[in-house]
């Protein structure tokens, strides 16, 4: 699932821009808590393909 979750996020970046793909970003794992499982997993796969700006950090 991770992957997938990374996937969507990087063709967002390519195809609308890193404004979208943060907020589809957001949409997965800041607005709610049903695929924070899946958040560390997709984060370092966003990292290693060099789609590190995507990731939204949550605001204190």
């Amino acid at each position: 699932m991770s992957k997938w979750i990374a996937s969507r996020i990087e063709s967002t970046k390519d195809k609308d821009g890193l404004e979208a793909a943060q907020e589809k970003y957001t949409l997965y794992f800041l607005l709610t808590n049903k695929m924070e499982v899946y958040k560390q997993e997709t984060d370092s796969i966003l990292i290693a393909d060099g789609y590190e700006d995507c990731i939204v950090k949550e605001e204190e």
